[in-house]
Parts: C-alpha cells; sequence; structure tokens
C-alpha cells in the first residue's frame, strides 16, 4: 500500500492523527510510512489485540 496515494491530502494537514488496528506487521509498515512522509510519532496511534508489543 503506498501512504502518499491513499492520504495525500492528510500527509499535508500537520494536525491529522492517524489511528489503526490490524496484524503486527502491517501496522509497522504503515507507521514506516508515515513516519518517512514526516508524521510526527505522536500522531501515530495503534492497538496490538494480544500482548502489547511495540511496532
Amino acid at each position: 500500500m503506498d501512504i502518499q496515494k491513499v492520504l495525500a491530502n492528510e500527509l499535508k494537514d500537520t494536525n491529522v492523527h492517524y489511528y489503526f488496528c490490524k496484524p503486527v506487521p502491517f501496522m509497522r509498515a504503515v507507521a514506516k510510512q508515515l513516519t518517512e512522509n514526516g508524521v510526527a510519532v505522536s500522531k501515530i496511534h495503534y492497538e496490538v489485540f494480544g500482548p502489547h508489543r511495540v511496532i
């Protein structure tokens, strides 16, 4: 998935927060792309079902 294509308008807005909950590999990929596109880590929120893991 290409975050730039999916979230083109949202990435321009520094007030947007990103929330997601999916399998860990997907969340890692999304978080990585968000940070690579300038999103602050403090704006990325996720939930892991099962034992807590940092993505």
